[in-house]
């Protein structure tokens, strides 16, 4: 379980920043998954996001984020503490996301 307060939202559906409470798991060899309930306090709204991710290698995964609405196809390579992400968002916009765990 994590709580967290993000600025950034994988689509143009939010706005501003969110709360979320997240659970993960991992099932099967190389599959994981997460569920968060999320509130945007400048919306007064609550979304759902979740995801699924399937681990190629150690380092290569592929992701598919659901923000509450739409579905977000992805790619990461992961070392260490750190990964760099590559995603469509809203179905045409390129993006590139980079990760420091700490």
């Amino acid at each position: 379980m994590a709580l967290s307060h993000g600025s950034a939202w994988p689509s143009s559906v939010v706005t501003g920043s969110a709360y979320s409470l997240t659970t993960a798991k991992a099932f099967g060899a190389n599959w994981s998954g997460y569920l968060s309930g999320s509130f945007v306090p400048d919306q007064s709204r609550w979304l759902f996001p979740g995801g699924i991710t399937y681990q190629f290698k150690p380092s290569i995964r592929a992701r598919g984020l659901w923000d509450g609405e739409q579905l977000h196809p992805g790619v990461s390579y992961v070392q260490d503490d750190w990964s760099l992400s590559a995603f469509i968002l809203d179905g045409d916009d390129f993006t590139l996301s980079y990760s420091i765990g700490f």
